[in-house]
């Protein structure tokens, strides 16, 4: 039997950030009576649709630096009268993988084929990550193949030995580390293997197929390598001090070290991490289904003449993906006059290499312009803030690419209450949350006396002597802060008053009321000639009157049309001018929703001094994936507080300006 093989097309645009990738194939369900591709049944099958005869897989919402994986979305059933074996190969520069139903590391090419009977299905899914360059299009070749025949990487069939270690035949043709096959002589080993999976103590080592390959499998396209910054877990045993990962940002504490990684970097070819080839072993390991994505260790025992001047130093375990090499963390654990123990963490399994020495570069590059050369980075951010973060891989033949990673350090919200000890039982209190918080939006959450909860800065209600209230304040990111206080009625505490800044700042009637009276008050004392404290009793009084008749809350003059900017990552509110006519500002809150009235972002603006704020314009930054659409309408509320918990709101909707620049 000759190879059949079917082409499919996979187009992938990319539109502000959020690609949408579409596979295709033309033709019959019946691709030339070998086999059918369909939708799958379940509900990532829906993805796939068939029109006309084609076959059209579309995801939508895929964000950008990020890893979208969507189990068991095309059926692919043999329709031979005998077994055969079926691979699949994507030409996509590594961004879309395709896999066997739900398991990623069940990787589908032309190394990794599946074994399919007369009548036999298999689920597919699809990999997608766009930490890497996404091509404009790309191609999935989908090949039915005897299972006696073998492919060298060009498409066509031939004999001999078999990348994945056989003879041809199926038969291994050196198996047996760690659990030795029935054909295999442990006592002719030349290389010994042990996997220790994390939080596994009893692992049969007999469940971990072993198999010593003769070379190495067949290289991939020679081109770029590809640069990625991961997290340090789980490829550290410490802690690597990030506390959250948000979409595509990285969350850490100011003050406290994190680790970075570029072990999920790649070289495209064994030449591209050393152009000598200088490999000292080449395994396969194959874990049992259920641990295949537990984080291990893989130990590797060499004899020391497999490096070269027998010094062991250099080794380096590389595990081979469908993107390139991927090069872990290693260390020589032992070394005697015989052999050498390498070891290295590892995320996943395949087939793994021990070269001798590597050829590839990793140069970090932090926000103060410090450069660290390494695998890992382990750094320190003192300062609350969003740093940038690069990495930049450089292959054997000076080939490079590079990554950058927004990390958001984190800073420790702190609260407490105001309010709660000038209440009077009985009578209505507004207690009021005073948040110190310098990254991320917050949430407040009041707990009553009653054990009821409620969300906002301030709480109203009636309380009683000793009534325990408490608050807790958590931003985005996670940080948590709680604080309580017992009520004591001493006096009553004047509540928050909330205004909207829409009309003029006196109601005109008592303004026109207000002006008679005065007028009428000089003219009496022109004529009576009153003593002057009388003149001084008429100001107080007028002065206490004051409040009562004037809305003397901050006022919101000028909010300017939200706009998004890529390049700084922030929305940008083109001016925005806040006054407050009798006291001194407090805070300045912003908060932009869309038309579904769900939050977009939200800033806080300490004033503490001043009678004014003006920002030409302002800027709010956005964390994680936040940004802005043409087609959507955007609702604007700035709140101003003074001094005095005096409130000014004023409430804009904007749409055709809230576009990207």
């Amino acid at each position: 039997m000759r190879t059949g093989v079917l082409v499919v097309a996979v187009v992938v645009t990319l539109a502000l950030a959020v690609p949408t990738v579409a596979m295709t194939h033309g033709g019959e369900d019946d691709v030339d009576g070998k086999v059918t591709i369909a939708p799958a049944d379940g509900p990532n099958g829906e993805y796939a649709t068939v029109e006309n005869g084609e076959l059209r897989v579309d995801f939508d919402r895929l964000n950008d630096e990020a890893v979208t994986t969507a189990h068991d979305v095309v059926n692919v059933t043999s329709t031979m009268n005998e077994t055969v074996e079926v691979w699949v190969a994507a030409d996509a520069d590594g961004s879309v993988t395709v896999y066997e139903g739900d398991d990623t590391e069940a990787t589908l090419s032309r190394t990794r084929t599946r074994t399919m009977e007369p009548g036999e299905s298999t689920l597919v899914g699809l990999e997608v990550d766009t930490y890497r360059e996404v091509p404009d299009s790309a191609t999935l070749t989908v090949g039915v193949r005897d299972p006696d025949e073998t492919d060298d990487g060009d498409g066509n069939d031939d004999g001999g030995t078999g990348d994945d270690g056989t003879d041809g035949a199926g038969n291994v043709l050196d198996s047996g580390f760690g659990a030795p096959g029935e054909d295999a002589d442990a006592s002719d080993e030349s290389v010994g293997v042990e996997v220790f999976f994390d939080g596994e103590a009893d692992v049969d080592p007999g469940d971990v197929e072993v198999s010593e390959l003769e070379e190495l499998p067949e290289n991939g396209a020679t081109g770029e390598p590809g640069a990625a910054i991961d997290r340090g877990q789980p490829l550290l045993s410490e802690d690597d001090g990030v506390t959250a990962v948000n979409g595509s940002t990285i969350v850490a504490e100011a003050g406290r070290q994190v680790t970075l990684t570029g072990t999920r970097s790649h070289a495209r070819t064994a030449e591209a991490v050393d152009s000598q080839r200088r490999i000292a072993a080449v395994v396969d390991i194959t874990p049992p289904p259920e641990l295949r994505d537990r984080a291990a260790t893989v130990q590797v025992r060499i004899d020391r003449e497999e490096f070269p001047g027998s010094d062991p130093t250099g080794a380096r375990i590389a595990r081979l993906t469908p993107e390139g090499w991927q090069l872990l963390p290693t260390k020589v654990a032992e070394v005697d006059d015989e052999s050498a123990l390498v070891e290295a963490r590892t995320y996943g399994f395949g087939v793994f290499t021990v070269f001798a020495a590597d050829q590839v570069d990793y140069e970090w590059m932090l926000p103060d312009g410090t450069t660290v050369s390494d695998g890992h980075l382990r750094t320190t951010f003192e300062e609350p803030g969003v740093r940038d973060v690069t990495l930049t891989v450089a292959d054997s033949a000076g080939r490079s690419d590079d990554a950058t990673k927004q990390v958001v350090v984190n800073d420790e919200p702190s609260v407490g209450i105001e309010g709660a000890s000038n209440a009077t039982a009985g009578e209505m209190t507004t207690l009021r949350a005073s948040v110190d918080d310098e990254v991320g939006d917050v949430t407040v959450t009041w707990t009553l006396p009653d054990g009821t909860q409620t969300t906002g800065r301030t709480v109203t209600g009636e309380f009683d002597a000793g009534d325990r209230v408490g608050v807790t304040v958590e931003d985005e990111f996670g940080a948590t802060e709680r604080a309580e206080t017992t009520v004591s009625t001493e006096g009553l505490a004047r509540p928050t008053v909330a205004l909207r800044a829409t009309g003029p700042p006196i109601p005109a009637l008592v303004a026109m009321v207000l002006a008679l009276l005065v007028t009428g008050l000089v003219g009496l004392l022109a004529r009576s000639r009153l003593p002057e404290a009388a003149g001084d009793g008429i100001y107080a009084l007028l002065r206490e009157l004051r409040p009562w008749v004037a809305d003397d809350s901050p006022r919101v003059t000028v909010v300017g049309d939200p706009t998004w900017n890529p390049e700084s990552g922030c929305i940008e509110i083109e001016e925005l001018r806040v006054e407050a006519p009798a006291g001194r500002l407090d805070t300045v809150e912003v908060t932009v929703t869309d038309d579904a009235g769900s939050q977009v972002v939200h800033k806080e603006i300490e004033v503490g001094s001043g009678s004014s704020y003006v920002a030409t314009p302002e800027r709010i930054h956005a964390y994680g994936d936040t940004m802005l659409s043409g087609d959507t309408t955007y609702d604007v509320e700035v709140r101003a507080t003074d001094e005095l918990d005096r409130v000014g709101i004023v409430d804009r909707t904007r749409s055709s300006s809230a576009r990207p620049q």
